[in-house]
């Protein structure tokens, strides 16, 4: 069953769980995470949002079971982000969802090497909307 909601409030995977909040179309955490009419994972987790037009800037220390990393890089389907990860080697795109302007509204990434940390960037008109570094779990 997929439910929908306006705005999501997910825990981040870092040193201590910390929660944030942002606008955009997700599940309830039980079942598909859905961007913008797009299935990004089956376990329905988010491990980083964009807040609207306010910069966010977060560290994740990941664990999950099946490496896949989500990120939600827009606050709704209108406007998207363009997105990019430095060094561009250290992870690949397995699936992208995109808002009605043709960039991503969100992406699931999945690092090479479980040890692979890198740092994820997403703009929208010039400015950072998100900048996530991340680093393998302990």
């Amino acid at each position: 069953m997929i439910w929908r909601a306006r705005c999501l409030t997910v825990a981040v995977l870092a040193a201590t769980a910390t929660g944030i909040s942002g606008c955009a179309y997700t599940t309830n955490g039980l079942g598909p995470l859905v961007v913008c009419g797009t299935n990004l994972e089956d376990a329905g987790h988010a491990d980083a949002v964009v807040h609207g037009d306010t910069p966010t800037y977060l560290t994740i220390y990941y664990v999950p079971a099946d490496g896949q990393l989500n990120f939600i890089v827009a606050a709704g389907c209108a406007r998207g982000s363009h997105v990019t990860w430095i060094p561009r080697s250290a992870a690949h795109i397995v699936k992208a969802a995109y808002a009605r302007d043709g960039l991503a509204a969100g992406v699931a990434l999945l690092p090479v090497q479980p040890l692979t940390a890198f740092r994820l960037v997403a703009t929208r008109n010039g400015h950072v909307a998100l900048a996530v570094t991340v680093k393998p779990g302990s």
